[in-house]
C-alpha cells in the first residue's frame, strides 16, 4: 500500500526522526503507484505555488517553506524554520531507489 502524506514541523521528511509522524497533517493511501503519483504531483503543483522555496530529495520527497515561517525552540533557545512537505512512501518507508 502507498500513502502520500503531507507534513508540518521543523524537520525534512527524508531523516525520518523518532515522533516523525508527529509532524503528518494528512494521510491519503493508494493501491497502486501511479495513483499516487498523480495525487502527490497534484499537491506538489499547489505547494510549488504557494511558497518562496523547496528542495527535493529521493524519490517523492519534497519540502517547501517560506523564509518568515519559523517558530521559537525553547529547548533549544533558537528559532526553527518550519517546513510543509511532502512524501509517497511504501507501506510507511521511504520508496526503494529501483523498481
Amino acid at each position: 500500500m502507498y500513502q502520500v502524506v503531507k507534513l508540518y514541523g521543523n524537520v525534512e521528511p527524508w531523516w525520518f526522526l523518532d515522533g516523525w509522524k508527529d509532524d503528518i497533517i494528512m494521510t491519503k493511501e493508494f493501491d497502486d503507484y501511479y495513483s499516487a503519483l498523480k495525487f502527490y504531483t497534484e499537491e506538489w503543483m499547489k505547494l510549488f505555488q504557494s511558497k518562496q522555496r523547496f528542495k527535493s530529495k529521493g524519490r517523492g520527497m519534497s519540502t517547501f517553506w517560506d523564509k518568515q515561517d519559523y517558530l521559537w525552540c525553547e529547548e533549544c533557545a533558537d528559532y526553527l524554520q518550519q517546513y510543509h512537505s511532502l512524501a509517497i512512501l511504501l507501506d510507511w518507508q521511504a520508496l526503494p531507489k529501483s523498481g
